[in-house]
């Protein structure tokens, strides 16, 4: 038995000053270090407010100063920011990751839905390759970036492409062709599908220099607590993966929620050496952008009138609406398709084509109603949606916090 679970069988039910003793319990590793504000006395508006670095290590007392602007980014990735993606200014976690990455730091980072995660690990990826040099990388991939889902993983990809443009560095997700993932410099895409390529040997990760979490918290999710090593869990996958990469490779975590998982994670495989970034609200917060509404509908049938009376009274598509099953997501888009509706599903039972069809329709605003389940509640940048309808409650508080963060991109 180890020390934490002695401690916590002898402390059970025992109560302790939390304040007193605090200080204490933060130098022993009881409890996480509180974090503290990079500048003190910030005002409200800057943008600056809000941004908590800790290092994992107490005693490591090194400061990371915050990205204020795109100025000190490549040139050719400055152009690429400002006229492919019309990014003008870093967000906040771009402002703190990107200059902890760059220095070769494994960081764990908290941030709200829709604030630019994926910038703020592929922007110092794409720099820290051009820094190497191509002979130095050819035939190499020097990145993995593992997600959950094949579509949040070609959203990635697309990213990293965009930034990347008119630059040599090759940025590939698994759904392009073999020819190209074969010779890419960063690969996206779930764990599943790169460890199958790793068996019919399309791959070689022994170079491999930095892995990406993205949506971190579910990557390391341990869905089978009788066999954590269940061969079909993300975590299991996950620790696979790096078993074929460098021996010394460099770490980042990404998501908008966090988990217990996650810190031990961090603890256990940086040796705390690593650094933490949370932005806003600790925990599990929803976007700030996203104003919420609860309507009480009786039963079942209460909420297909409800959805009906929504969309009587008008609004402004696209909108969300999430189910806890394949099967309800078809039958409910049944009933809104025979009252002429607008709608789409997006579930399990679709091709990958056609799932990409639908989230491509959706962008682009051709879709009134796109009706999933949580397939599409993870990272999806669905910036033109209006609203997001919870027909099935979700299974957790983080689940919610995904799902209405669809609305919450600005």
């Amino acid at each position: 038995m180890d020390y934490d679970s002695i401690f916590k069988k002898l402390t059970r039910g025992a109560r302790f000053d939390r304040t007193k003793y605090r200080e204490d319990a933060e130098n022993l590793g009881i409890i996480p270090k509180k974090a503290p504000k990079l500048e003190e006395n910030i005002p409200e508006n800057d943008p600056k407010k809000g941004i908590f670095v800790t290092n994992m290590n107490i005693d490591d007392d090194t400061k990371y100063p915050l990205l204020s602007d795109f100025n000190g980014v490549n040139k050719a990735i400055r152009n690429n920011l400002k006229e492919v993606l019309r990014w003008e200014n870093p967000t906040r976690i771009q402002m703190a990751a990107i200059p902890i990455l760059r220095a070769g730091e494994n960081c764990v980072c908290t941030a709200a839905t829709g604030s630019g995660k994926t910038g703020a690990f592929m922007i110092p990826v794409i720099e820290k390759l051009l820094k190497v040099g191509k002979k130095n990388v050819k035939d190499t991939i020097f990145t993995i970036v593992l997600s959950p889902s094949r579509e949040l993983a070609e959203q990635i990809g697309g990213v990293g492409r965009a930034l990347a443009r008119g630059l040599w560095p090759k940025i590939s997700d698994t759904s392009q062709s073999d020819k190209n993932i074969q010779s890419c410099h960063v690969l996206c895409g779930t764990p599943n599908r790169i460890i199958n390529m790793l068996d019919s040997k399309e791959l070689d990760l022994s170079k491999c220099q930095m892995i990406v979490l993205d949506e971190c918290d579910k990557m390391l999710e341990i869905t089978n607590k009788l066999n954590p090593d269940d061969p079909k869990s993300f975590s299991a996958q996950v620790n696979l993966l790096r078993s074929q990469c460098a021996d010394n490779h460099q770490m980042g975590l990404f998501s908008a929620t966090m988990s217990g998982s996650v810190e031990k994670f961090g603890h256990a495989n940086f040796n705390n050496q690593g650094v933490t970034v949370a932005i806003g609200k600790s925990g599990n917060a929803v976007n700030q952008n996203v104003s919420q509404k609860v309507i009480y509908c009786g039963n079942e049938r209460g909420k297909l009138l409800a959805l009906r009376e929504f969309i009587k009274d008008g609004f402004r598509p696209p909108a969300i609406l999430f189910t806890e099953t394949k099967e309800r997501c078809q039958r409910i888009m049944g009933e809104l398709l025979y009252d002429g509706i607008n709608a789409m599903s997006l579930c399990a039972a679709k091709s990958n084509a056609d799932r990409q069809k639908v989230i491509q329709a959706t962008r682009v605003g051709k879709v009134w109603l796109l009706i999933t389940t949580d397939v599409a509640s993870r990272g999806l940048d669905l910036p033109m949606t209006s609203t997001v309808i919870n027909y099935d409650c979700p299974n957790s508080v983080t689940d919610y916090v995904h799902r209405v963060g669809r609305r919450g991109f600005k």
